[in-house]
């Protein structure tokens, strides 16, 4: 539920009640993925393909939690052709931690997007 209180009535615009824009509201565990944070960078090299990932785990818990990341990439038809994970680390109580790992693929595995195509394989 979202409320709006405007008895206060100190602005220069539109003393009226109600929320006048779009409002998204998120929900989500105490520990869980940085809402930007995730990243995706490659590197071709002959007929391979190099990802290497990375993402923010934060914890807005009440306690330091142990957590591990890992990854699942999968092609057009939803075959995983690729995975990775990250080590455990312990996160602390309102506090964040980087998780990073590498995955290797093969062309004739994940293919490569060409512009003249509408969907990339991946």
């Amino acid at each position: 539920m979202a409320r709006v209180d405007s008895s206060f009535g100190d602005g220069w615009f539109y003393e009226g009640a109600g929320i006048y824009r779009h409002v998204w509201l998120t929900k989500s565990d105490a520990l869980h993925l940085g809402q930007w944070e995730s990243t995706v960078r490659t590197e071709l090299k002959g007929n391979s393909a190099s990802l290497t990932l990375g993402t923010l785990v934060v914890n807005e818990g009440k306690q330091i939690e142990n957590a591990k990341v890992s990854w699942q990439i999968l092609d057009a038809a939803g075959k995983t052709v690729a995975t990775a994970e990250a080590p455990v680390q312990s996160i602390p109580v309102d506090g964040t931690a980087n998780f990073t790992a590498t995955a290797k693929l093969a062309y004739p595995r994940c293919g490569r997007w060409m512009r003249r195509t509408s969907t990339p394989p991946l």
